[in-house]
């Protein structure tokens, strides 16, 4: 919408709506003055120089010389058909200004990155530039059409402030002594959003409201930010104020405490300085008196410890044989109990590759048991079938010439 290019402009051509109003600008020559190089000299001896930021500024682009021609550069008509020596491309192209101003633009944009922006709207308060004086009107108008009146109408109609987790904690955390937070910066997003529901619930639980039978929260969390209904950030602010002031009470308090400990232990320590010189007077002939009552006294403990040294070191070489008796009955038993699972283990992995050869030889039997009982069957089923012929034959001849016919069935077996 804010391009437009009319039916007269040419290819090189194009329009853009300004707020003060419609500019049209030629294509042509646009950057011809980027490419004019940098002398020779002057690179050379900015790299020479000292100064790191004067020798740090050169920047090189090694890329091809080669530009793709417009639209509007194919259908002009080249007035000069010949071109001068001087201005014949080579091969290997020199710093530019072009080079130049995107090396530094880059830059920029680097330290842009790396820092939070804040982009600020420019308002001219009144159209005769005077000073102290604004028009509503026309600062409204520039607003509006900027579209700063409707962000901030759609910002405050429900949730006017937002803060990023991190900074709910740096901020609010003060105010709930009792909480605990579970996850770390770099934890998951949902863990994060936990501990900020939990924080922000305790701290705006008096804020809360029952719409539709429903209770209303002061704040909704996303992903990466905590978002605030109206009212409720200026509370919490407010609350975080108070709870600055009962902070600065107790680092007074914590301060003052600390002034005057130590000035108390300034004064204490002069106090024993004092009383160490007058005690040590009164101490040394004291001590002199019970150094020698020491003395026999220090040898009867010294004797009553060398005796209990010496009972402790007979109970342990006692406790020594003990232990190493029970460690090898133990080690026995053990030995014992691996030795009767290594021949249960044994005895399970010997029948466990006799199994299928048994199986197997099981199998054959039974097949040779089959077909010897099949084998069986058939000879008794052809001499009963042999009989029954025999007795048919001397029914026949018993009957005088009858003619006897003989029926066979699947089985073997015949009727007459």
């Amino acid at each position: 919408e804010c391009l437009y290019k009319d039916r007269f402009f040419h290819d090189w051509e194009f329009g853009i709506k300004h707020y003060a109003g419609d500019v049209t600008y030629d294509a042509n020559n646009f950057v011809t003055k980027n490419m004019d190089n940098l002398p020779d000299d002057l690179v050379n001896c900015k790299k020479k120089s000292t100064n790191t930021i004067v020798s740090s500024d050169i920047v090189r682009d090694t890329g091809g010389n080669s530009r793709a021609r417009t639209p509007a550069q194919k259908k002009r008509p080249n007035s000069n058909s010949k071109t001068p020596a001087s201005q014949k491309k080579s091969s290997r192209t020199g710093n530019t200004v072009w080079t130049k101003f995107k090396g530094q633009l880059g830059e920029l944009m680097g330290k842009i990155g790396e820092t939070r922006t804040r982009y600020i709207r420019c308002v001219k308060p009144n159209t005769m530039k005077q000073p102290r004086l604004m028009q509503h009107i026309s600062s409204v108008e520039q607003l509006r059409c900027a579209g700063v009146v409707a962000a901030v109408t759609i910002s405050r109609s429900a949730f006017p402030n937002r803060l990023e987790h991190e900074q709910v904690f740096d901020r609010f955390m003060c105010l709930e002594k009792s909480f605990v937070r579970e996850a770390s910066p770099t934890s998951e997003a949902d863990e994060v959003i936990e501990d900020v529901k939990s924080l922000l619930s305790s701290v705006l639980k008096s804020v809360e409201v029952e719409k539709d039978g429903k209770i209303q929260q002061g704040f909704v969390c996303g992903k990466t930010r905590a978002y605030f209904r109206a009212g409720s950030l200026e509370f919490l602010e407010n609350k975080r104020l108070h709870a600055f002031g009962d902070l600065a009470k107790d680092i007074q308090r914590v301060v003052r405490g600390f002034v005057a400990k130590s000035k108390y232990q300034r004064i204490r320590k002069k106090t024993i300085i004092c009383q160490a010189r007058v005690r040590c007077n009164a101490s040394r002939s004291r001590y002199l008196k019970l150094r020698a009552a020491a003395i026999i006294i220090q040898c009867w403990c010294r004797g009553n410890a060398g005796k209990a040294e010496l009972l402790c070191l007979k109970r342990n070489d006692r406790a020594t044989t003990i232990q190493t008796n029970w460690r090898l009955f133990v080690a026995w038993r053990k030995f014992k109990i691996l030795r009767s699972a290594a021949v249960k283990i044994q005895a399970f992995a010997r029948g466990a590759r006799q199994r299928p050869l048994y199986r197997e030889a099981l199998a054959e039997a039974l097949e040779e048991a089959k077909l010897e009982n099949q084998l069986k069957t058939l000879q008794r089923k052809l001499e009963e079938a042999e009989e029954k012929r025999i007795q048919a034959e001397k029914r026949a001849e018993e009957g005088g010439g009858k003619t006897v016919i003989v029926y066979k069935d699947g089985a073997g077996e015949g009727s007459s």
